[in-house]
């Protein structure tokens, strides 16, 4: 399934069509999905997809900030902020190296945010996603 259409009530709807041909599911999130984000991967994504030097300036920029704590700078080093509009285009960018490998194995594959299913025909096709998330870069 390709993310970004239809929302979680399409992904659901998705889902539920396969389950007859897929027994073996995995379903998982990410914990504290944006605040694990590493700085450094992102931006290496966001450079294969952007090509212009000014708006990759920009974007570094809103990856590493410095907030103001309690009388004390801190540098944020790791993670995007929850409440900016362009965090959830961050986090979806973050995640389209796992979607390619997914799509890659042949296994029926839903996405929403930072949730995902995985339905699979067979226990080594489901072993073999598993291992694949489980050595993705972004995870």
């Amino acid at each position: 399934m390709h993310q970004g259409h239809g929302g979680a009530k399409a992904a659901v709807r998705e889902v539920a069509a396969q389950l007859p041909a897929h027994q073996f599911v995995f379903r998982t999130d990410v914990e504290s999905y944006y605040a694990s984000i590493d700085h450094e991967q992102l931006y290496r994504l966001l450079e294969r997809n952007i090509h212009e030097k000014p708006v990759l300036q920009l974007l570094w920029g809103y990856l590493r900030r410095t907030v103001y704590d309690g009388g004390i700078y801190r540098d944020i080093t790791r993670g995007i902020s929850l409440g900016c509009s362009l965090s959830p285009l961050m986090g979806a960018l973050y995640l389209q190296p796992l979607d390619e490998r997914m799509e890659r194995l042949g296994v029926f594959y839903a996405r929403f945010m930072d949730d995902w299913v995985v339905l699979a025909p067979t226990r080594w096709k489901l072993r073999a996603a598993i291992r694949e998330i489980l050595s993705s870069c972004c995870i």
